[in-house]
């Protein structure tokens, strides 16, 4: 599954008919103030959805690993 960013760029609130058109394309997982992180099996439903809503900014979720800050011995004796 891919998952997606939906961020609403425009002045008002987010406009309930583009939130029913996203949830009833995609799997909605979460969602803040503007935002909506969305899944999907078919990366073509974005390309769909973004040319549908043009108020809205759509990238691919980026995750970075988070690097261990445990001490750790350079040599073994």
């Amino acid at each position: 599954m891919n998952r997606y960013i939906f961020s609403y760029k425009g002045e008002s609130a987010v406009p309930a008919e583009d939130r029913r058109l996203i949830e009833s394309t995609v799997n909605v997982v979460d969602e803040g103030r503007n935002k909506l992180l969305v899944e999907t099996a078919q990366p073509q439903q974005i390309d769909e959805l973004a040319a549908q809503l043009p108020d809205w900014k759509v990238s691919q979720e980026q995750t970075y690993a988070i690097p261990s800050v445990r001490p750790q011995l350079k040599h073994r004796l």
